[in-house]
């Protein structure tokens, strides 16, 4: 599954809901690879906040369901973390604890490895095939969240982006199974827009959109359409 929108419109914090509700309806453990969110104490904080509860609740929660692969902050090691490097660990992790998803967040920041002969296009596509091999093989849902290019907010005017729009491939459209758009449309009454905008299998779902908002407080998103149809 691949998730895109522009920038500061909620991806990490909806992909942080999409794993709390995955762990309180199906026990699903989730693996995170965030080097832009430090665990501590962004990360767990949000979760705490996602969760609910009391902290001593909120932090069993977390610790029981959430591993987090963490990167060196100030670069004392040799290591490339990398796509590779990212599927080694989620590979352990698996075996140690029983993930169920993988989340990378973003893209961007993961270490790019290409090789000497390939473009851009050509790497994204070998790395969206390992990740792939990497599901399949040990039945884990990947997730990946990646920045659209920066034409999409170009002179200002920012629209929806596309699938299409997202930065360095048409792979990502193509390759996926599933692609999400995220879109804020009115940051003072926190109100998104959530567009399922490809499934590839007809048993995991169906294309369309989905009305939510955001609730600062709590970091949840609720489905706004059930909350007006109750009205």
């Amino acid at each position: 599954m691949v998730l895109s929108g522009i920038p500061s419109h909620g991806k990490s914090t909806f992909a942080l809901n999409l794993l709390c509700n995955l762990a309180k309806l199906h026990g699903w453990r989730s693996v995170v690879f965030s080097p832009e969110m430090p665990t501590v104490p962004h990360l767990r904080d949000k979760l705490r906040r996602i969760k609910g509860g009391d902290r001593p609740d909120a932090d069993a929660f977390i610790e029981e369901y959430f591993r987090f692969l963490d990167v060196d902050p100030v670069g004392k090691d040799d290591e490339d973390f990398d796509v590779a490097w990212i599927i080694d660990r989620a590979t352990d992790a698996v075996m140690r604890d029983g993930i169920r998803v993988l989340l990378i967040d973003p893209w961007n920041e993961v270490e790019h490895a290409r090789l000497r002969e390939e473009t851009m296009a050509e790497y994204i596509g070998r790395a969206i095939r390992a990740l792939k091999r990497f599901a399949r093989l040990y039945e884990v849902a990947v997730i990946v969240i990646a920045h659209p290019t920066k034409e999409v907010g170009r002179d200002g005017k920012s629209r929806v982006p596309t699938m299409y729009d997202i930065d360095g491939s048409a792979h990502w459209f193509n390759k996926a199974d599933h692609g999400l758009i995220l879109d804020c449309q009115d940051f003072t009454l926190c109100e998104s827009t959530l567009y399922v905008k490809k499934v590839r299998f007809d048993e995991t779902g169906e294309k369309g959109e989905v009305r939510l908002r955001y609730d600062k407080m709590s970091c949840r998103y609720e489905t706004l359409d059930a909350e007006r149809e109750a009205l």
